[in-house]
Order: C-alpha cells, then sequence, then structure tokens
C-alpha cells in the first residue's frame, strides 16, 4: 500500500524513455500539480482532524478557550480542530520555526551573510530535460528537483568548504515567484574569528564592478545576470520603477571609491569611476548598474550575492587625552566584540580608548562559569595583541575583588560607563557613577580638577536592568547586539561638552532626591493605599489548619438566594455550567473515591436538558474520572 502522495510523485517522475505525456501539456500540468496538492493537503487535514486525540490539544479546547475570549453564549461554545507541530505552515509550525530563528539570533548574534539563490531557468540540468515545446514555467517538477540539488551544494559549500569562513549558526527559506521560479534567502552566522569587522574584508568576498574582460567567463556571467536595468529616464517602463519615477532599488547607483556603511545599515560597495561601459540592451551601462556580487558563487551557481551590515559611526575629533570606557557588569564577551569592533571601524582611536572591565565575582565554579572565564581571557588577549602596542593595552580586565574605594577611583576618571547586564535586578552602579563623576572638594583636589567647573558624566545601560527607566539621559542598547553597543560607545565620544554636563545634570539631580528615604516613604504610601478599603471590609476564616486561609469581603457581599437562581436558570435558553469536583461535587479529603448517589442522579438531570452544557472542573487525571462518572 502506498499513500497519496507517493502514488503521484511515481506518477510525475522524469524516466529516461519519458513517455509521460503528463509532464509537457503545459499549464494543464500546472492545474494538474494544483490539484493533487489540494488533494494531498485534504488528506493530511482529515487525519489531524478525525485523530485530535493523539495531540496534545485537550488543555486548549472548549470552554477555557471560549471564556478567555469574553464569550458568554453556551450555544456558540464548540470544539476547535487543532493543528499539529508537525503539519507544515500550520500556526504552530511557524511559531516554532520564528522562535528557532529568534533563539539563534539571541544565542549567536546578529547575521554577517545575506545570500540570495534566484534559480536560472537556462541552467543546463534544466534544458536537457524539456521538449522543444516545453516552457520552464510550465515544468515545476524539473525546476524544483534541479533547484533543491544547488541549493544542497551551495549549503555544501558554506557549512563544510567554508568559503566564508566558519559558521556558527545558519537559517534559510525557499520562496516561489508570481512566474514559477524558486529563490532561497540564507541568513548566515560566523563565529567570532571570522566576523567581517572590517570593509577590507567585505571586498573579499562582495564585489560591484565589471571585473576584467580577460576573465572570460566572469565576464560573460556578470554581463548575462548581474546587470541591472537599464531604468530610470533612459527606460522609465521598467519593472522596477515606481510611482514617482524612481527605481525601487536605486539604480543607477553612486561611484564609491572604497567599500562604506551607507543609511538604513545598507552597505555601499566599492564602484570606481573607470569609465569602462558595456553595451548591454541597446545601452551604454558602467559600474553603476552592477548588481553585487561574489565571484566564485555566481561562476559556479549563476546567483545573486549581498549582505547586511550595521550603519557607519560619525568621526569625532580625537580627545586631548585617553579616553576610558568603564564598566561593571558580569556578562562581557558582548561588550568585548562592540569594543572591537569599534576600533576597527575607527582607527584613529586606537591608543586613545582604554575599555576597563571590572568582573564581579562568580558565584560558583561549575564548567559554565569557567568557559565564560576561558572565552573573555581569549578575547581580551586578542584585542590586544591586534591593536595594542608597547604602552597601551586596549583592554584591561580586573578579575578581582575591589575594595569600595578603589571601584571609586575608577568611577571617578571614567569618562563613561557602561552596564549591559542581560539579566539583572535594581542595578544601582549607574547611581554610584554618577554621584562619583560629582565628586566632592577633597576628590577634586586629588584628581587635580577644578571645584567650579561643571560636571559631566556619560551612561550606556542595558534596556533589561531595573534602572533603565529612571535614567532618562542614558543611552539604552540591546546587550545582545553588538553592533548596538559599539555605536553607543562611539556615540559617548562625539557628543558635546554640553550636552554631557546638561546629562550628568539630570541624573545627578534625580538620584539626589531619590534617595532611601524617599523609596521608604512612596512605598508607605503605595501600602497605606492599597490597605485603606480594608478596615471596612469583612473578614472570614475559612478552613483548618494548614488549610486555613482569611477571606476579605466587601460589606456589600451577600449570599445568593436560591429564589433568584432558580428565576434566573428558567429565564435563559442557553447556559454554561461549571461544578468543581473536589469541594462541591464531593466533600475535599473525603475518604470516599467519588460523588454519591444523589450527585449523580442531580448530575445526569442537568446533563438531559438540552439547554444545559455541563462541565466538571477536576484535578484528577482522565483514568480516575472515567470510572466515576462512566461506570
Amino acid at each position: 500500500m502506498v499513500s497519496c502522495r507517493e502514488y503521484y510523485c511515481y506518477k510525475i517522475q522524469i524516466r529516461e524513455d519519458d513517455e509521460n505525456g503528463v509532464l509537457h501539456c503545459g499549464r494543464l500540468f500546472q492545474q494538474f500539480i494544483v490539484d493533487v496538492f489540494i488533494k494531498v493537503e485534504t488528506q493530511r487535514l482529515d487525519f489531524v482532524s478525525l485523530n485530535q486525540d493523539l495531540f496534545r490539544v485537550d488543555i486548549l479546547q472548549g470552554i477555557i478557550d471560549f471564556l478567555r475570549v469574553g464569550e458568554t453564549e453556551a450555544s456558540k461554545i464548540g470544539k476547535k480542530t487543532f493543528l499539529p507541530v508537525t503539519f507544515i505552515g500550520g500556526p504552530r509550525d511557524m511559531r516554532r520555526r520564528y522562535m528557532d530563528a529568534i533563539a539563534l539570533v539571541q544565542h549567536f548574534g546578529k547575521p554577517d551573510l545575506f545570500v540570495t539563490m534566484t534559480c536560472n531557468p537556462s541552467w543546463p540540468e534544466i534544458k536537457q530535460h524539456m521538449l522543444s515545446i516545453d516552457e520552464t514555467q510550465n515544468r515545476p517538477d524539473l525546476v524544483s528537483r534541479v533547484f533543491r540539488a544547488k541549493v544542497e551544494e551551495l549549503k555544501v559549500d558554506i557549512l563544510k568548504r567554508h568559503i566564508f569562513g566558519k559558521v556558527a549558526a545558519f537559517m534559510y527559506t525557499i520562496e516561489f515567484q508570481k512566474r514559477g521560479l524558486p529563490h532561497a534567502h540564507f541568513l548566515i552566522i560566523l563565529t567570532n574569528e571570522y566576523k567581517l569587522l572590517t570593509p577590507e574584508s567585505y571586498d573579499k568576498f562582495v564585489c560591484a564592478e565589471l571585473p576584467d574582460s580577460n576573465e572570460q567567463y566572469l565576464y560573460s556571467r556578470v554581463l548575462q545576470h548581474m546587470m541591472h536595468g537599464p531604468c530610470g529616464d533612459i527606460n522609465p517602463t521598467n519593472s522596477c520603477m515606481g510611482k514617482k519615477g524612481f527605481c525601487k532599488f536605486q539604480y543607477p547607483k553612486e561611484f564609491v571609491e572604497h567599500t562604506s556603511k551607507g543609511k538604513n545599515s545598507y552597505p555601499l560597495y566599492k564602484r570606481c569611476n573607470t569609465r569602462k561601459t558595456v553595451y548591454i540592451r541597446k545601452h551604454h551601462m558602467d559600474n553603476s548598474w552592477v548588481v553585487p556580487y561574489n565571484p566564485y558563487l555566481l561562476c559556479k551557481f549563476e546567483l545573486k550575492f549581498n549582505m547586511f551590515w550595521s550603519k557607519p559611526h560619525s568621526l569625532a575629533p580625537p580627545p586631548d587625552s585617553p579616553s576610558t570606557i568603564e564598566e561593571s557588569q558580569n556578562t562581557s564577551t558582548v561588550k568585548n566584540f562592540a569594543f572591537e569592533l569599534l576600533l576597527s571601524q575607527h582607527p584613529h582611536q586606537r591608543g586613545k580608548l582604554v575599555l576597563v572591565q571590572i568582573a564581579n565575582p562568580a558565584r560558583g565554579r561549575g564548567k559554565d562559569v569557567q568557559e565564560v572565564h576561558a572565552e573573555t581571557y581569549a578575547t581580551v588577549k586578542r584585542i590586544n595583541q591586534k591593536f595594542g602596542r608597547t604602552g597601551y593595552e586596549p583592554v584591561i580586565l580586573v578579575d578581582k575583588p575591589l575594595q569600595f574605594y578603589e571601584r571609586i577611583a575608577y568611577y571617578a576618571v571614567a569618562e563613561c560607563c557602561l552596564v549591559t547586564a542581560v539579566r539583572d535586578g535594581m542595578n544601582l552602579i549607574p547611581y554610584e557613577y554618577v554621584i562619583c563623576r560629582q565628586g566632592t572638594e577633597k576628590l577634586d583636589a586629588t584628581l587635580g580638577l577644578n571645584p567650579t567647573a561643571p560636571k559631566k558624566s556619560m551612561l550606556v545601560v542595558s534596556e533589561f536592568i531595573g534602572c533603565s527607566p529612571s535614567l532618562s539621559g542614558a543611552i539604552r542598547v540591546n546587550p545582545w547586539n553588538i553592533d548596538a553597543v559599539s555605536e553607543a560607545m562611539d556615540s559617548t565620544l562625539i557628543v558635546s561638552e554640553a550636552e554631557k554636563q546638561m546629562r550628568h545634570e539630570k541624573h545627578y539631580k534625580y538620584v539626589c532626591t531619590h534617595d532611601v528615604a524617599y523609596w521608604a516613604h512612596s512605598f508607605l504610601q503605595d501600602l497605606e493605599r492599597a490597605c485603606r478599603d480594608h478596615v471596612r471590609r469583612r473578614c472570614w476564616g475559612i478552613g483548618f489548619g494548614l488549610g486555613f486561609r482569611l477571606v476579605a469581603l466587601d460589606p456589600s457581599f451577600g449570599k445568593l438566594s436560591v429564589e433568584h437562581i432558580v428565576s434566573a436558570y428558567k429565564r435563559t435558553k442557553h447556559r454554561a455550567i461549571l461544578l468543581d469536583y473536589d469541594g462541591t461535587m464531593t466533600v475535599r479529603n473525603s475518604i470516599s473515591k467519588g460523588p454519591n448517589a444523589e450527585v449523580i442522579s442531580i448530575l445526569n438531570s442537568l446533563c438531559r436538558d438540552p439547554k444545559n452544557i455541563v462541565f466538571i472542573v477536576s484535578g484528577k487525571d482522565t483514568d480516575f474520572n472515567s470510572v466515576v462518572f462512566f461506570v
């Protein structure tokens, strides 16, 4: 016995004799494929609908769902059919894929490469299996099989041959265009040692210029696949033209001497004005019309290649003395990468910036803690070897307990404080930093500062810590986002002196006014406000021993009368009755295993009325309830 899907896979298979006329019926074959897909999908849905007991849906249906959405009419309460997570394209499947993708980004960081692979209908693997009467869009079976083979080969190149470096994680999706041709989108996250941190590293993998005509194969591929348009004034009817008369992809591009970052995180690839042109589609075109490509992938797969990276930093005049960025928190690896990115993109800041990391002592000594220590020390060593020199270490790691006066000394001289904890409560380090930057007469004399000079400070805090909402002048960042942390570091260097003073005054005024006494007073006020009505309430003690509890009831609270309940019962046409098992149908902690005969009789009477829907809320398992109510 074979399934419906297996049967139709056999029917549309390509064989050497190629006597299968169905494959060469043009658009009728497309209609046949659609009908087959609907048949297979309907069969799957029927199986799911008839086998709901195989899936964990018992807690997701019935009265609980309808009460949650505010439904009160019993006639509208029914039973939903839930699709399992194995049903491709269902809500659970899509949510699972989404959560997997978010978890990868949260753990490994932002994707480094974005690769788009488009199906080429002129691939020889497709052409050699088509008849003269066939069109590519009418052979979805052949196109899908060839494209799948190309995708698998691309995955081997990326994951096993490491054409971009070692891959920490990746994800991809396959979509179909309106004309029927598929294309795949890859998001690739590289390991730390292969991160692309400089424009020079991007130029190794992507090119946006016409190649040398001596490289005949690459040259022909670029002219055939990677030249946009033409569009704009010379061809206003091109498909890329928007309603306002501009190209949606902003072609032709501006000439750029060096790769850099552009607006909205899109890169500006190197496009030199070499005045070299080619004659394509009845127009002369230069480097401004070249779509970015990877030479190796273009020659092998004939696909389009692109990358994502963050927008550029604004550069500031170098300060007179080295700036010290100080921070204190227990997750420093991401911050090290951000600082490394900052020094890579701004070489003029090397020798002037120092990141002092004060590591809080770990609460344990497990394997995870040892791995974090090893990774932190390795990252610090790599950064110091890469950017350091005699007399200058970019990163200073303080991995020992500090005395309070030592911590105050670091706070007092630091121009910026970074607190980028990923999970924290009410972190008071930013408050301590602001107070230390305000200083005292004795501290100013020790540091050789003018006591009358205005004070200034800068804060970069994680949006996950408790004090973040109260510090309105701080720069808030997502600590998992390396680019955002790097940009925040850079922004602290380019902020004007007046703005630093304004931010410091705002924070200092808040810290001075919101002290322990203010917090205690506000807490008591909230407590009094919450307990204001307790005097008027009537308190009742219910239960005995460990089950005792105190219940506060409003003075107007009263027991419902039997007459009122009976009258309301007779007036309604649709009734949903919820009965609690323990304590209502049986005596709690009773030796008896189930309700007595009188309770069962009343329950049967309620169920026989077609206007009633009766629900029994029980904490017992299914086997117990089956024995009690169905035997």
